[in-house]
């Protein structure tokens, strides 16, 4: 009688609260609303406890310290404030390749769940109005099948109740990739590859620039640039990774 009954329990148990596959280590059980399960995002966590973001840019520095040495040499920026969720190392390096360039647009939920997180913990983005991913070139997207940064925006959307855009800020320049080149490098490469379709869209708007991953800053740098020249009143960035520098 008491199997039986230890039977109907978590028969029960299984149809109230049903186990899935963590999107990361694969195995069954009781996930959060990333869609992580209690393991994985502690060792994500884990692995980023050491380091915490500047007070001015999203690169991580070791806890304790304020600044990274950009923003401590007097570095200024177009955007108002940012953060980053993660360190770009280990797991999450690969995890972004996997996102970004061999199709897993499985993680779109559990990164961009883990940006809104991060986004609820911090007072400087409560006010926000809409939210704009960093485009890729229209080329670009159709070779990759999509835009990473617009999944994650979409996630975000969802978690924040907040719209989103993506007929607004356009990339007009189909750069070559980022990857590898220097900060120089990649200024240059972006100069003149964004544009605003609609400046009455974004005046005087609280806008949340939405990308993967920050690195020297160059491609938020110039979508920010351009969003306050067309009036927007403030802009604030969140990706989801960003790099180690001090």
């Amino acid at each position: 009688m008491k199997q039986v009954f230890a039977d109907w329990w978590q028969a029960l148990l299984n149809l109230i609260f049903p186990a899935c596959r963590c999107v990361c280590c694969g195995q069954e059980a009781l996930l959060s609303a990333t869609g992580l399960c209690p393991n994985c995002k502690k060792n994500w966590e884990d692995g980023a406890k050491e380091y915490r973001t500047c007070n001015l840019c999203p690169t991580f520095i070791p806890v304790g310290e304020d600044y990274c040495i950009n923003c401590w040499e007097g570095k200024k920026h177009w955007f108002d404030s940012a953060i980053a969720v993660f360190p770009y190392h280990g797991v999450i390096r690969d995890t972004i390749h996997d996102f970004k360039y061999r199709g897993r647009v499985k993680w779109a939920k559990p990164l961009g769940r883990l940006m809104v997180e991060a986004i609820q913990k911090d007072s400087r983005f409560h006010h926000i109005d809409m939210l704009i991913p960093v485009p890729l070139h229209e080329r670009r997207k159709s070779q990759r099948g999509y835009n990473q940064s617009e999944l994650l925006a979409k996630e975000i959307g969802l978690g924040l109740g907040l719209p989103m855009s993506t007929g607004i800020l356009i990339r007009v320049k189909n750069t070559p990739s980022q990857t590898g080149l220097k900060r120089k490098g990649r200024q240059e490469n972006l100069t003149n590859a964004f544009q605003v379709l609609d400046s009455c869209g974004v005046q005087g708007k609280n806008i949340l620039l939405i990308d993967d991953i920050y690195t020297t800053g160059a491609t938020v740098e110039a979508c920010s640039r351009i969003l306050k020249r067309e009036g927007a009143r403030r802009v604030l960035v969140i990706t989801f990774s960003a790099g180690k520098y001090y």
